[in-house]
């Protein structure tokens, strides 16, 4: 039941984002969604290889780099950004610019993400 109720509301988010932010709007920040897309990337995978690195020194059972590529890979975007972007009020500066460009950063990322990672998972041998 739960799994259903959570289907319902974020696919609700999903359209209201949908209704709220043209196709016009995002092409028009794409320059900042790719950015903001590779920057998200990098900054994750800076902060799971350090840590993983430094967790892999006190476990006995060492995260092979191979899963970190993939949970690096693995962390899309989703309903949580859209909710925050959904909840800028009018008078918030360039509120219509950061909804574009999150709404632009989830869907590049489940696109990107998501199609490939069939082929990030057998590129590292993680299938």
């Amino acid at each position: 039941m739960w799994e259903k109720i959570v289907f319902l509301s974020e696919t609700m988010l999903f359209v209201a984002i949908g209704i709220e932010v043209s196709s016009i709007q995002v092409l028009r920040t794409l320059p900042v969604v790719l950015t903001t897309l590779l920057l998200l990337i990098g900054v994750r995978a800076g902060v799971i290889y350090g840590i993983v690195n430094l967790l892999n020194q006190v476990i006995k059972d060492p995260v092979p780099v191979s899963y970190q590529h993939v949970i690096i890979w693995g962390g899309m975007h989703g309903v949580i950004p859209i909710a925050l972007a959904l909840s800028l009020g009018p008078s918030v500066p360039f509120g219509s610019q950061l909804r574009s460009a999150v709404f632009g950063v989830v869907i590049a990322s489940m696109i990107i993400q998501g199609l490939s990672m069939t082929s990030v998972l057998k590129a590292t041998g993680v299938t």
